[in-house]
């Protein structure tokens, strides 16, 4: 277990650790005034110390950086960005890039959107994400977007994205409602915690929860299909429930998995004790 991981005195707070294939680690390091985010590997040795920490080519990225998750082959990372200003607008951004060549791209979508569950397919090209719209308060669209605990997110779909086809004729990324759609949120009540694309680039499982007090839902999906519940946990007042879910893979998602908004903070399994 890692605990403490300590990048340069002004590299910022580390955010997210995620374990790699071929035991690399890659950390994020944030702060916010100025508004920038880097992103380092390390090894560990025998007794657990931290060796051979360095920060990735290509530099600082300026904004908060989430969502973190390392391609099978170890060759490519993506993650999500996000403003400093938590006042500011969502919008969902996905960056994929080459750990060694600093090659990057990045897709983006318009409105008040959010994108989480970010996690690689075993080909090392698909990359799948969530991405839900934010439901704005007041009567202006302008007004601030309210997404507390989930409750103003809605018109959540897992996407599967070929990153190595979908780009622009100037090497940036189109727009990510592009990706193949594996899962799109049922009309009506509810609210979608967990939606998560398999190794196999075409399935995946998720949470929703329904009704006061709501039940807890378990779903798996393929695509071109309705989704399929597997059990529901019956809701009871006043209790709340910790429901994990797994569907048996062979390996590690090397991964920060913390729902469809990688910005919550809900990531607490990515998180370091602290940094300097």
């Amino acid at each position: 277990m890692v605990d403490e991981v300590r990048p340069p005195p002004s590299a910022g707070q580390a955010r997210e650790l995620v374990a790699g294939p071929d035991g690399d680690f890659f950390v994020v390091s944030s702060r916010d005034k100025p508004c920038e985010s880097r992103l380092y590997r390390f090894g560990l040795a025998g007794d657990g110390q931290v060796t051979g920490i360095e920060p990735l080519e290509g530099g600082v990225v300026p904004s908060r950086v989430a969502g973190l998750a390392i391609s099978p082959d170890g060759d490519r990372i993506a993650y999500t960005t996000a403003p400093c200003d938590d006042g500011a607008q969502p919008s969902a951004g996905l960056t994929v890039r080459d750990v060694e060549s600093d090659d990057r791209r990045t897709w983006s979508t318009s409105g008040p959107t959010i994108i989480g569950e970010v996690v690689w397919a075993d080909d090392n090209r698909t990359v799948g994400y969530t991405i839900g719209d934010v439901r704005p308060v007041g009567p202006s669209v302008a007004s601030r977007p309210v997404r507390t605990a989930g409750l103003g997110i809605r018109n959540v779909a897992v996407h599967a994205l070929d990153t190595d086809e979908q780009r622009d004729t100037d090497g940036q990324g189109a727009d990510l409602r592009g990706g193949r759609v594996l899962f799109r949120q049922p009309d009506g009540p509810g609210n979608v915690s967990t939606a998560v694309m398999a190794p196999d680039g075409r399935t995946g499982y998720g949470v929703m929860k329904k009704g006061e007090p709501p039940d807890t839902i378990l779903f798996t999906f393929t695509e071109g299909k309705p989704m399929r519940v597997s059990k529901t946990i019956p809701g009871r007042p006043n209790n709340g429930q910790l429901v994990a879910v797994s569907i048996g893979e062979d390996r590690p998602r090397y991964a920060c998995l913390g729902g469809v908004d990688s910005s919550s903070g809900r990531a607490i399994a990515c998180g370091t004790a602290f940094a300097y």
